[in-house]
């Protein structure tokens, strides 16, 4: 089983009900651009404390996005990528973003002061039909990754519902799927208190 380093995001929200929650796990966060870096806040954390992190965020939900950094920021060696980085967004018809169900963690309530977490979360991350991050096709392009930086270009012109019916016509992402699964064997298998008091 594979052990990666992971960045994590938060996005405060007014309070939500239980069904509202539930609708983004199963959605995804609604966003008009697809960056990270401009709709999130980037937290210093870790697996072990991020729980506690959220408590300083004041909002009345936090949502807590995890997501392996080799998805995110890819090593390079001899100008190339040792991982193949996986795109993150949803883009609809109306150009909104959902950022992938797969990358949110779960959600902190601070009025309840408990954490939720999301079901849908998954460190093996489903990449079919979605875009790239601004901040990866930024990396393509600051290290010169020229197959990758028209392969971002190319995706950013279709909406969900086409690209998947590209990716799964092309088999696009079945290696690499492969690959990870392999690497992230074995995790998010245990149970986990879906309203665990922090």
């Amino acid at each position: 089983m594979g052990q990666t380093e992971c960045l994590f995001f938060l996005s405060g929200r007014k309070h939500m009900t239980t069904k509202e929650v539930r609708k983004i796990f199963r959605n995804g966060l609604v966003t008009n651009i697809n960056s990270i870096c401009e709709t999130l806040m980037y937290v210093d954390a870790n697996d072990r404390n991020i729980e506690y992190k959220v408590k300083d965020y004041g909002y009345d939900m936090i949502f807590v996005i995890r997501i392996p950094k080799l998805y995110y920021n890819p090593e390079v060696d001899d100008g190339g990528l040792k991982q193949i980085p996986l795109p993150l967004w949803k883009k609809d018809n109306d150009c909104e973003f959902y950022l992938s169900n797969n990358l949110i963690y779960g959600v902190y309530d601070s009025v309840e002061g408990t954490f939720m977490y999301n079901d849908n979360y998954n460190q093996l991350h489903d990449p079919i039909g979605l875009i790239f991050d601004q901040h990866q096709e930024k990396y393509f392009s600051d290290y010169n990754l020229k197959l990758w930086v028209r392969f971002s270009k190319f995706r950013r012109k279709y909406n969900y519902e086409s690209l998947v019916k590209i990716d799964l016509n092309k088999e696009i992402w079945s290696d690499s799927l492969r690959q990870y699964k392999k690497y992230f064997y074995g995790f998010n298998t245990e149970k986990k208190n879906k309203n665990r008091t922090v």
